[in-house]
């Protein structure tokens, strides 16, 4: 499953980098998780292995982390930061993989984040504003920094697995012909969300195909042949409590006079 969220603030993103992307699993106190740079856009700016929190603050408040240099033109106190890409394994995977020790399904399970991310990258456009215009064009290219989570939040002190990963992509990406960084264009790729989400499934479950586990449909999901679904529903606590949340909020308020 896919969930992408933008960060309102700079501020917020910052708080989001401490408080959710590089806390550690929730069985692991004190930890901290250690999360990595991809993007073609992140390449161009010599950004490769470990995201430090110095280099992803900079790019945040709109720096370049090795010079300082401002990098896109515009430096409103209200911009766009960046977005939360949030990629959910199947119940069923997060499971299995707590269940086996199958270190091989959490490589397939990044893979799948990775090539589906190149994905979006492809598409990433940048406004053109030069000569009059007003249009998108296409620059193909992001900066996103990858943080690896292996549970959910607890209930009742007591997390479960939860096999996901947060792709946090910065609002920025190089336009070819102009020469400089600008804010991306993701107002198409949110709107396409329910594709990216297809094709990272379909991803999935061909590569856990490819390491012997069978996939059965599960409405229009999937989850893996073998785990009953008591079993899938007892350690899926927080998307219950969630759900309830959801029902809370959409059922129709009762006035009384």
């Amino acid at each position: 499953m896919l969930r992408i969220t933008e960060s309102k603030s700079a501020l917020a993103a910052k708080a989001y980098f401490d408080r959710a992307l590089r806390h550690a699993d929730y069985y692991q106190k004190g930890a901290e998780i250690q999360g990595h740079w991809y993007g073609l856009g992140a390449a161009r700016l010599g950004l490769t292995g470990e995201v430090t929190r110095h280099a992803f603050q900079s790019l945040i408040d709109n720096r370049h982390p090795m010079t300082g240099d401002k990098l896109t033109p515009r430096q409103k106190a209200d911009r766009r930061v960046g977005a939360d890409f949030t990629f959910n394994a199947p119940k069923s995977v997060s499971l299995l993989h707590a269940l086996t020790g199958d270190e091989r399904i959490l490589e397939a399970f990044r893979k799948a984040v990775i090539a589906t991310m190149r994905d979006v990258e492809r598409d990433v456009k940048t406004r053109v504003r030069m000569g009059g215009k007003n249009e998108d064009r296409l620059s193909g290219n992001m900066v996103w920094a990858e943080f690896l989570h292996l549970t959910a939040r607890p209930v009742d002190g007591v997390p479960d697995p939860h096999m996901h990963i947060h792709a946090y992509a910065l609002n920025l990406t190089h336009d070819g012909k102009e020469q400089r960084w600008k804010a991306a264009q993701l107002g198409d790729i949110v709107g396409e969300r329910p594709y990216y989400e297809a094709v990272f499934l379909s991803r999935l479950a061909r590569y856990m195909r490819g390491l012997g586990y069978e996939i059965e449909p599960q409405g229009k999901y999937w989850d893996v042949v073998g785990l009953a679904r008591p079993t899938i529903e007892k350690f899926s606590r927080r998307t219950a409590e969630i759900d309830e949340a959801r029902t809370r909020v959409s059922r129709p308020s009762r006035c009384f006079s």
